[in-house]
């Protein structure tokens, strides 16, 4: 083991000098100290109890890539709880791109009231940098049973992960009187799907507890409602008459022009929240955000990934 603990140092002290770097480099070097498993957490631990000091810090991040918050002692969850604390109340938001997005989006700042209606339990607050690598770590591997509720941005909460899938088959319509639930308790919520690998993207736009729009690119049975005053903008800018759905089954290329120009980032830009690739150093934030069980996971803590705070 002597001659790997020595690797082990060089490899935290790449990812300390590298922190502010989250690229490929570094993300091989994490996977590469992962596939040891369980065998590092002993040598790790003494790191963060011993020293070197340097090392402290990514010595906690290759635990919790390993084995998540139950690998961690109560030191460790004392020291992550109280960076967070810290950073949170004066964070910039970070963009949400999980190659697959999903995001429900609530006007106000009710966060507790959000959860509740959706039947979401808390279990810690977290950093954008914290809530955005478990989104993005359950849409590469198995799903958590969390999602990461924002604080208020510019008057409006997101609630973001897997879950709140809105066009799922088996889920489709539970979603949706989830969000019509939302919007008369709070005036307007909006669910969308994004995939920024181009596999299309998709709206739902309820308002005073009913569903006004829902939008599907690859279907058009689904289709609900007229399409939205930021739809209509680029329906006429291409000269495309009627709803897109309409033409669904045409050979005009005009609809793959529209979906290029207006797609769910487009829409929850000018309706509320762009998580994707909107997020503001501009924008009012009030609050911390959250990490929160979905109903019926049988998790109890963040699951092991390279997660940051």
């Amino acid at each position: 083991m002597e001659n790997h603990e020595g690797s082990l140092e060089a490899d935290l002290e790449y990812l300390r000098s590298s922190r502010a770097d989250f690229g490929w480099d570094r993300k091989r070097v994490l996977w590469r100290l992962t596939d040891h498993g369980m065998e590092l957490v002993p040598r790790l631990r003494q790191i963060r109890r011993e020293g070197p000091g340097r090392l402290r810090a990514a010595a906690l991040e290759v635990l919790v890539a390993i084995g998540g918050e139950a690998v961690l002692d109560e030191a460790d969850m004392a020291a992550a709880e109280r960076l967070i604390r810290v950073k949170a109340p004066s964070e910039t938001p970070i963009r949400i791109d999980a190659c697959v997005t999903f995001w429900i989006c609530v006007r106000g700042g009710d966060q507790q009231g959000v959860m509740s209606s959706l039947g979401l339990t808390a279990l810690r607050p977290a950093t954008f940098a914290l809530g955005e690598s478990v989104v993005v770590g359950d849409a590469h591997g198995d799903e958590s049973g969390l999602v990461f509720v924002t604080p208020e941005l510019n008057g409006w909460t997101a609630v973001v992960g897997l879950w709140c899938d809105p066009f799922v088959d088996e889920r489709r319509e539970e979603i949706r009187a989830l969000v019509e639930e939302l919007s008369e308790r709070y005036d307007e919520a909006h669910a969308y799907y994004f995939s920024s690998q181009g596999d299309g993207s998709a709206w739902l736009i309820a308002r005073n507890g009913r569903t006004v729009r829902r939008y599907i690119e690859w279907s058009a049975a689904m289709a609900l409602g007229e399409p939205l005053p930021i739809e209509r903008q680029y329906l006429d800018q291409l000269g495309i008459r009627g709803n897109p759905e309409d033409h669904h089954e045409s050979d005009d290329d005009l609809l793959g022009d529209f979906h290029l120009e207006c797609d769910a980032t487009t829409v929850a830009a000018a309706m509320s929240i762009d998580v994707v690739s909107g997020m503001s150093t501009e924008w009012v934030v009030c609050g911390t955000g959250q990490l929160a069980l979905v109903p019926g996971a049988s998790t109890t803590g963040i699951p092991p990934g390279p997660h940051r705070i």
